[in-house]
């Protein structure tokens, strides 16, 4: 087993040594589908681990030899996605399991955000509370990020979080963080990023327009398409 904890966290230390034998019978299930995300509380604290499917043969062999875990990726791209001024749930910690010498299963532990929401019924176009200033914020977000050359690959609205804070401003964060880029983003590859938000036409049409507005990517009087999201004059 290999287990790499954050230094701050090292008073979960017990917690997530045990994290094989427990997970499957301890913690409340918030997602089960390909993967499980359970929260704990542990220690006065709200822990959120992720648990990834047992993958196949080869890419345990892959993942054993020649590629980061996705519980080690997601662990190792948090600190690089705060360190380039964004935010995501604390990495605490990654534990990873082996049979026959390869990968067998892996757990990445954060801390559970409870004060923020995804962004699903704003890109549904649902009637949320000052929607428009919050889809500028988000689409300015999502801009930053793509000027920080941060090219997270599953970009739903299921995997960013907003907050309201205090000033009447909102706060957005990254989560299922194991596929990412970090690299130059080229304007077709942010059509793409955008264009998996796609739920209400309303929503991400505006979303794209203020993005690439700020990107100086799209003059006035642009024209978008659905479902590809095409900038056109």
């Amino acid at each position: 087993m290999k287990v790499v904890i954050n230094p701050a966290y090292l008073f979960l230390s017990d917690f997530i040594n045990n994290l094989p034998d427990c997970f499957e019978s301890e913690g409340e299930v918030i997602y089960e589908g390909r993967n499980t995300i359970k929260r704990f509380s542990i220690k006065n604290m709200d822990i959120a681990v992720k648990s990834f499917k047992v993958p196949l043969l080869v890419n345990r062999f892959t993942y054993t030899y020649f590629r980061k875990s996705k519980a080690a990726r997601s662990y190792y791209y948090a600190f690089e996605i705060k360190r380039r001024g964004f935010l995501t749930p604390d990495p605490i910690a990654y534990v990873e399991t082996y049979k026959g010498g390869l990968l067998k299963g892996s757990y990445f532990v954060s801390v559970y955000d409870s004060a923020s929401e995804t962004v699903r019924s704003l890109m549904a176009g649902e009637n949320v509370p000052d929607a428009e200033n919050k889809l500028r914020s988000f689409a300015f977000f999502t801009a930053a990020l793509h000027e920080a050359e941060i090219y997270h690959i599953d970009y739903s609205p299921g995997n960013v979080l907003i907050k309201n804070m205090p000033d009447n401003t909102y706060q957005f964060s990254l989560i299922d963080i194991n596929r990412m880029q970090f690299k130059s983003v080229s304007k077709e590859e942010a059509y793409v990023n955008l264009a998996r938000l796609s739920f209400s036409p309303s929503a991400p049409c505006y979303a794209c327009f203020v993005t690439f507005q700020s990107r100086n990517v799209c003059g006035s009087g642009v024209v978008f398409s659905f479902p590809t999201l095409q900038c056109r004059q």
